[in-house]
């Protein structure tokens, strides 16, 4: 999987070119930390296959205290002290 990412990346950054480094670098994190280190959902855990917020599969999910799973970025981006499900204090 490493080698089909880099043939990619250096696709994008022939097609891209090296406008913005930092954007670049950033990405390559992101899907490095997606790809090896994202705790994938589990049914037998129930963890939910998709965020109940953006709908997306489930990677990095975080369980509030009601018992609801969402990304923790989603969560994150609510600002809010309550569940998006039930409303209860988080």
């Amino acid at each position: 999987m490493k080698p089909d990412l880099y043939r990619k990346a250096s696709v994008a950054w022939s097609y891209g070119g090296s406008q913005d480094l930092e954007q670049w670098v950033t990405l390559g994190h992101t899907a490095l930390q997606l790809l090896y280190s994202a705790p994938f959902p589990g049914p037998v855990f129930g963890v939910p296959e998709k965020c109940p917020i953006c709908l997306e599969p489930m990677h990095f999910p975080l369980t509030t205290q009601c018992g609801h799973t969402f990304h923790r970025v989603c969560l994150e981006r609510t600002q809010n002290t309550t569940c998006p499900l039930c409303r209860q204090t988080v």
